[in-house]
């Protein structure tokens, strides 16, 4: 098999941590990076021997040496850019969300089929030790039946064009859809905390053309979710919060899980107190409204505290370079790409229901089932390169 000839498209610090795990792959070779800022793209290279840079973002597609396309762009950009490369027949990984739409997620995997392409999304939690643990827990029954999740990602960083649903929810969902081996079928979701600045190409998702002063690029979010077997989980997504936290909290029958990422992090595992009650979220009638969910938040908050916790583990391997290498075994199995492109249109519809509940005042909405356009029996990812 050929090593795969790849190029990363954006070399801001994000880019830059995919360039430093590829290059302890074996299985790839950097050809060229690119970036809409030239003289960091130059200076970028230079420290890569033997790694070209692109003029150009049509100098990546036409390169005959590039087979693969890395994006660590702006959300805004992920569905335009990842649709020209899968175009020009190369695999596409892109960042989280793969796209700011359900809509250009549909169009990328008609694409990636007609092409013989694999789109894949980045995300990274998916390969995460931490969150793989949690997911044991749950599987071996050790929690008992999950009632109640709350994944928050909160954090100091200037508010993005995107807002926290879409640049930050993308991990949360993930992860609750991986622990819990199911997609939420009711999300209703809240904004608050508007930026001075109504710039934001996100405005038609979030609210149309005159949407509502919250809505224009709230710097956080909360969202609950309601999952299959009467789980009821929260997700708090924020920016420009000096409290950064990485945080999920898992209350199940028998125990409760906590895990922390980051410096200091890890899982802890305590029994969970007897009579514990919490109101199941999203309502069922009405609207949520942003005061219901924080006491939501609250009340998990204040059941997951005190003493009795027992840590279970605090490290584990690089989740980056398992993800890099997801990828490019990916690029040679259509069954791989196949359950790629399940998990980013999964986030995807859950991502574009989030915003239209809240673009309707948290009303709380049905998250549609999958349906995909099926593969021919002969069809898929190309074997070889």
């Amino acid at each position: 098999m050929e090593t795969l000839g790849v190029a990363v498209v954006g070399v801001g610090r994000w880019g830059k941590n995919l360039l430093r795990v590829l290059g302890t792959l074996e299985t790839c070779r950097i050809v060229m990076v690119h970036d809409s800022t030239h003289a960091c793209a130059v200076e970028t290279a230079a420290a890569l021997p033997g790694v070209a840079v692109a003029p150009a973002f049509d100098a990546v597609l036409s390169s005959a040496e590039v087979h693969a396309v890395l994006l660590a762009t702006p959300p805004e950009t992920h569905g335009p850019l990842a649709r020209q490369v899968l175009e020009a027949g190369k695999h596409v990984f892109v960042e989280k969300p793969m796209a700011t739409s359900l809509a250009d997620a549909l169009a990328l995997e008609r694409t990636a089929h007609r092409n013989g392409c694999l789109a894949m999304a980045g995300h990274l939690l998916r390969f995460h030790g931490g969150v793989a643990e949690l997911r044991q827990l749950v599987a071996q029954g050790q929690l008992g039946r999950i009632e109640w999740a709350l994944s928050r990602r909160i954090g100091w960083r200037a508010s993005d064009r995107c807002g926290p649903w879409w640049s930050l929810a993308p991990h949360d969902l993930s992860v609750l859809r991986g622990v819990l081996a199911a997609e939420p079928e009711q999300i209703a979701a809240t904004a608050c905390l508007p930026p001075p600045t109504s710039r934001n190409p996100m405005r038609k998702v979030l609210g149309g053309s005159q949407p509502p002063p919250s809505m224009r690029c709230p710097v956080r979010v909360l969202a609950a979710a309601a999952f299959p077997g009467q789980a009821s989980a929260l997700i708090d997504v924020g920016l420009m919060d000096k409290s950064k936290m990485r945080r999920v909290i898992l209350i199940g029958r028998r125990a409760m899980a906590r895990f922390e990422d980051g410096e200091g992090g890890g899982i802890w595992i305590r029994p969970t107190r007897e009579g514990l009650d919490i109101a199941p979220l999203p309502p069922h009638d009405g609207s949520m409204t942003f005061d219901m969910a924080e006491r939501f938040l609250d009340t998990v908050e204040s059941a997951a505290k005190g003493e009795g916790w027992t840590q279970l583990t605090s490290t584990w391997p690089d989740a980056l370079k398992t993800e890099l290498q997801q990828f490019i075994a990916a690029c040679q199995s259509p069954r791989l790409a196949r359950v790629e492109m399940d998990d980013a249109l999964a986030i995807m519809r859950a991502l574009e229901v989030g915003a239209r509940s809240m673009r309707e005042g948290g009303r709380t909405l049905s998250v549609p089932k999958a349906t995909r356009w099926m593969p021919g029996e002969h069809d898929g990812v190309r074997g070889s390169l």
